[in-house]
Order: structure tokens, then sequence, then C-alpha cells
């Protein structure tokens, strides 16, 4: 299934079989096992929907991939499993898990100046950094963390070439992850498998034989289809979440989940 990415030294698709063992292995130590929304009798279950909702709608300023949005929920859900919080120190781990993020997947890093800003004030810079300190030992440094978009860059040549069209629709479809608590310790793998079951479906491609999804992913239909169905039921529901669901405006690339969810409330 690497056999197309050897010409490009970048790709390293000759290790392809090494980093996707190496990718599983550390996804099992990363994820969050727990429920942990049972543990945080001060938070409502929407919060965490609401969170990434807003994350999409500051990356319009930010401009990360979202490869760092998806690092910003797995840093905060793994430290929310371990520590207690109320609302408002709910939002300063939310700032913080972003900062954390952006220094580990990118050059761009939002500044104190600007988080003081976007927060309206409610959290001062000695909060800031305080806040930011006590997430790393909690994890004990630990921000390296597998995400759906790692397993989709393999998962989406099922048919043993690059689906750009696939591809990018599952990686719309694996964000819906980070919108429900109810995707709560469910592996990114399992997500990515799902995402892309769902993007071949929703774009018309040839069915996917369970043989072939345990052959590119480990997974058989079974284990992913409560995923699948759970990513359909939210896709046909009311609009909760408006920056996910909104239309590309002027210039920007189309955003393929508004064409995915016509799909599935036709299905």
């Amino acid at each position: 299934i690497d056999i197309d990415g050897f010409d490009d030294e970048k790709y390293l698709a000759e290790y392809g079989d090494e980093l996707l063992m190496h990718l599983a292995t550390l996804e099992g130590e990363m994820i969050t096992e727990d429920y942990y929304p049972d543990k945080q009798p001060h938070l409502s279950s929407s919060l965490r929907g609401e969170a990434y909702n807003w994350l999409l709608k500051l990356n319009a300023q930010l401009r990360v991939p979202a490869e760092t949005l998806l690092v910003t929920m797995n840093i905060l859900d793994r430290f929310l499993a371990i520590r207690t919080v109320d609302e408002r120190a709910y939002w300063l781990a939310f700032f913080t898990a972003l900062r954390l993020a952006c220094k580990y997947t990118t050059i761009k890093m939002p500044d104190l100046k600007w988080c003081e800003q976007i927060c309206f004030k409610k959290f001062t810079r000695s909060e800031f950094l305080t806040s930011e300190a006590a997430m790393l030992k909690v994890l004990k440094f630990r921000l390296s963390c597998p995400t759906a978009h790692n397993f989709l860059s393999r998962f989406s040549k099922v048919d043993g070439k690059p689906d750009d069209e696939v591809h990018t629709a599952a990686k719309a479809i694996a964000q819906i992850s980070c919108l429900d608590v109810g995707f709560i310790g469910y592996r990114p793998s399992a997500i990515a498998t799902a995402s892309v079951f769902l993007a071949r479906k929703a774009l018309s491609r040839a069915d996917w034989d369970p043989m072939e999804i345990g052959e590119v992913t480990g997974y058989v239909w079974g284990e992913v289809k409560g995923i699948y169905d759970f990513m359909l039921e939210f896709l046909r529901a009311p609009i909760r979440h408006h920056c996910f669901f909104a239309p590309a405006r002027a210039g920007e690339p189309v955003n393929p989940i508004v064409g995915i969810r016509k799909w599935a409330l036709k299905t």
C-alpha cells in the first residue's frame, strides 16, 4: 500500500509498517481510556463540543493545521482524566493545552497577550504560565500523541493509491470525535478507520470489503461499526456546532462536512 511513496524521500515508505506499529503502540499509551466526564461534577457534557467549536473559530486567526487542534484536545482530555476542575479552570486548561499543542506541532504559538485578549482578560499572564507548568507536570511532559490524522495518510489509500478527496473528507469527519464526549476512549486508529469508511460511502466509492479493512487498518468491521453509526447520528442531528458545519468563505477550500451532512440526511 506504500509503494507509491518510494520515490519521495520524505514519505519514508520503506518504514511504513514499522511506523504504523509504533503509532499503534503509542496511541495505546496516550489514550484517555476512562470516561472522565463522570469524574467532573462541575462540567457539563456539552462543554467539550463547545470548546472544539470555539477552537475552530479561533483557528481562523491562528491558521494552524487541523492536526494541532486534535493534539490540543488529546492533551486536554488526558489532563482532565487526572485533575478535577471547575468551569473557569477548564477554560484555563483549554488555552494551556492549545499553547502546548502549538509549541509541539508547529512554529506558530499564540502568545500570552493574544490569550489574554481572546479570553477577555479573565486569566492573567501569571495564571497561564502556572497552568502550563502544572499541566506539563501532570502529563509528565508527554505531548507526543498519535491522532486520527496520523493514520489517515495510510488508511485512505485502500485502493492501493492515494485518493485525495476521500482523504480530505475523512480528515474532516474524524474531527467529529472532538465534538462529543461519547467518543472519549476510542483509539484514533479506530476513528480513522470509521472516518475513511464513512467518507467512501458519502463519496460513492466502491464498498470497502471487510477483509480489506482488516488488511489495511487491523480492524474488523464490527470493531468500528459503532463509531461509524455514532458519526452518522451526529451528522443527522440538528446542528449545534456551527463553526464545524459552516460553508467555506470566499477564497477558502470547500468544507467537505457540508456535503457529507447532506448525504447523511438523505440516507
